[in-house]
């Protein structure tokens, strides 16, 4: 996994543990980097002819009351999700890795730590702290 990979679970440890006052603004942080990364992702998706259909399946889920959410391909939308496999090509499968969720940490990551910076310091102006 690559680094950006786990420094977002890093940061995701941080987030769960997160006052109550400031969930609701860290939830929007999460969904802005979650939209933000499924652009990124698509974009370098895009790019290939050969993965047109896959594309629109590329999405994430509502962020949950745990502040986290899931990004990738999604078998159960429309498109052809089931060709995430291109991602790492396991064994068994002829071809390069694709890898483009590479795109979707290099852009979600950062901004997701941008936004939830700004979530603690709204929800700490708000408790005149």
């Amino acid at each position: 996994m690559s680094d950006a990979g786990d420094e977002l679970r890093k940061l995701a440890a941080d987030i769960e543990s997160a006052p109550d006052e400031a969930r609701p603004l860290i939830k929007k942080a999460v969904g802005i980097a979650a939209l933000k990364g499924k652009r990124a992702w698509q974009q370098a998706v895009s790019g290939r002819s050969y993965l047109g259909a896959y594309v629109p399946s590329i999405d994430y889920d509502p962020v949950d009351s745990n502040l986290s959410t899931d990004l990738g391909p999604n078998l159960n939308r429309r498109g052809a999700g089931g060709l995430g496999i291109v991602e790492d090509s396991p064994s068994g499968v002829r071809g390069t890795p694709q890898r483009n969720y590479l795109q979707a940490e290099a852009v979600a990551g950062p901004d997701l730590e941008a936004g939830v910076q700004i979530a603690i310091d709204q929800t700490l102006r708000r408790l005149g702290l």
